[in-house]
């Protein structure tokens, strides 16, 4: 009895010893677990607390387990991109898509890397990712991850330039936050909305949304936000003649703004106080503003804040009389606005590139799957079958083929007939015929549904010497390329046509006689900066705008053409290489 109490007491002071490692190794596992969430956690509000933690865990990754080093590896990629090291964090995070085997993680991966890559303008390879991350998102869960995709994704597509898209995000954003009560998601949907809306010109300066999203905004402390939307309702009353309602509200608010030290927000403040001293004559502190405008768009790259400075400047010292000032002002104008543009022509590029790539993968997809169907058909016709169906099948296959073939036929001759009756065989855009046909409808279909319609007519400057020194392969050349640079801009639904000779036609639906003249100065632009080179001469392009709408020549078709080509003769008169916007004043 002694010896087996002994034993008993010898074993159970074993086991204890044993457990001891076990009890410190979960311990372990549960500090280390703790402090990641808690780093997590700080990351955006605390970031100085965020690096402190994040220099601990490093310093004992060997003892984190593999999950854990993930998560680490997550953590030092979104320090690395905080601190403006993007393409080190870019190699970190790729590198953790493909070791990592936590789907949450990898999901969360891919949107800091979408996020680093709008930080950078990487349009073409943050498209591939997006595109990955638009199919994984459907099976996120978590709402937390599912609130933060939408919010990157939507804000990919605003900067972009695809608002319309935007929009369709914001919807979800907002429909996800209103569910999960988040305050703070509500204000970004709200603010990410309204930027899409002001950017398709569908705001107004007494839209009950943009006092709402401010009231949102206000609620979740997200100042940055509030200050953004307070911008686009200052530019809005500037747009409505409403100066005096702008500066209150800027100036009110001067102090807040300045406290975000938000670049972006900062250079868009300024210059919307600068255009509204100019408007004022207030001519020195107009110039204090544009300067402040320039001085915090450094810090980005070019942007409408910048052009928009420039130009003013330009102005107020040809109004002082400084015109060699003047001189260099408006050649960074210009410089800025040519690059301005070609970033816009690179974002819509890319994304077409992206659109079209999806439609050919989605086309091969279909033509897989139907000869897929076709070929199990086939197999179950020859186990069921016996001989004698088989000279059947052969002929029928046959027939099927014959019939193909001659779809195909009727099919093409169809086509090349239809293209013959409806385009234009040199430049390949709507002839007049067929534009007249497609035009009318539009301009019904816009005064039915009470939307302004506007219709730009330009004629190319001095075409006939070009035909007459050049030859006229040249000037195919030229309308050719001058149709080229218009496609570069041109929207979606804007209907794009060659009336005759040297003379076009760009019918825009649902857009505002302000925003036809914005198209319009693009339209010259592009086809003044078109290079000849390349045809052994060196001469310019040039061509003169008529711009009309149907808010002064009504949803006429016919009297749109006329009073925008009666307005383009106006520039034809005035110097050509211009823009004229028709008034019934002017023709009576």
């Amino acid at each position: 009895m002694y010896i087996f109490t002994w034993r008993l007491v010898l074993l159970i002071i074993l086991s204890l010893a044993l457990s001891f490692p076990m009890l410190a190794n979960d311990n372990l596992y549960l500090q280390n677990q703790n402090s990641l969430i808690q780093a997590d956690k700080l990351r955006r509000s605390a970031p100085e607390n965020f690096n402190q933690l994040l220099i601990q865990l490093n310093k004992k990754q060997k003892k984190l387990t593999l999950k854990q080093q993930n998560h680490l590896r997550y953590l030092n990629g979104y320090q690395l991109a905080f601190q403006g090291r993007y393409q080190q964090a870019l190699k970190l995070l790729k590198k953790l898509t493909k070791t990592a085997v936590e789907p949450a993680l990898i999901f969360r991966t891919r949107l800091t890397i979408l996020n680093t890559l709008i930080a950078i303008q990487d349009w073409p390879l943050g498209l591939k990712h997006l595109t990955q991350i638009l199919k994984l998102l459907p099976t996120i869960n978590d709402t937390k991850n599912k609130t933060m995709a939408l919010s990157i994704i939507t804000i990919f597509y605003n900067q972009l330039g695809q608002y319309q898209l935007g929009l369709t995000y914001t919807d979800k954003l907002k429909q996800l936050s209103q569910q999960t009560n988040n305050k703070r998601s509500q204000c970004i949907a709200a603010q990410l909305s309204l930027e899409a809306q002001f950017s398709l010109d569908q705001l107004l300066p007494f839209n009950a949304q943009i006092f709402q999203g401010i009231k949102t905004c206000q609620v979740a402390n997200e100042i940055i936000a509030v200050n953004l939307i307070r911008t686009y309702l200052a530019q809005l009353y500037v747009e409505n003649d409403q100066t005096n309602k702008a500066l209150t509200l800027l100036i009110d608010n001067f102090n807040e703004i300045k406290a975000t030290h938000y670049p972006l927000l900062l250079a868009e403040t300024n210059v919307i106080l600068a255009k509204i001293f100019w408007q004022k004559q207030d001519l020195k502190q107009a110039e204090h503003y544009a300067f402040q405008t320039i001085l915090q768009a450094k810090r980005l790259k070019t942007t409408k804040q910048i052009i928009k400075a420039y130009f003013l400047l330009y102005q107020i010292n040809q109004q002082n009389k400084k015109y060699q000032q003047a001189l260099n002002y408006h050649k960074k104008y210009t410089e800025a606005d040519k690059t301005y543009l070609n970033e816009v022509q690179t974002k819509t590029l890319a994304f077409q590139l992206a659109k079209n790539k999806n439609q050919r993968q989605l086309q091969q997809i279909t033509l897989l799957n139907k000869q897929n169907k076709l070929l199990n058909v086939q197999q179950k016709l020859t186990k069921t079958q016996q001989e004698n169906e088989r000279l059947f099948i052969a002929m029928l296959i046959a027939i099927v083929t014959l019939l193909i073939f001659w779809s195909y036929k009727t099919f093409s001759t169809q086509k090349q007939l239809r293209l013959l009756a409806e385009y234009d065989a040199l430049t390949g855009i709507f002839n007049r015929g067929h534009f007249t046909q497609v035009a009318s409808t539009t301009v019904e279909h816009c005064k039915k549904n009470k939307q302004s319609i506007s219709c730009v007519l330009f004629d190319l400057d001095d075409f006939k010497n070009i035909n007459d020194s050049y030859g006229h392969a040249c000037g195919d050349w030229v309308l050719k390329e001058v149709v080229k640079a218009c496609q570069k801009v041109i929207r979606t639904n804007d209907i794009f046509a060659r009336l005759g000779g040297e003379e076009f036609c760009i019918l825009l639906p649902s857009c505002s006689i302000e925003r036809a003249e914005k198209l319009s100065e693009h339209y010259r632009k592009m086809i003044a900066y078109i290079n000849t080179e390349s045809t052994g001469h060196n001469f310019k392009v040039t061509a003169s705008f008529g711009i009309t709408s149907s808010e002064t020549s009504s949803y006429d078709l016919n009297t749109l053409i006329n009073n925008a080509d009666h307005a383009m003769y106006q520039s034809k008169n005035n110097g050509k290489n211009q823009l004229t916007l028709f008034s019934n004043n002017e023709k009576s």
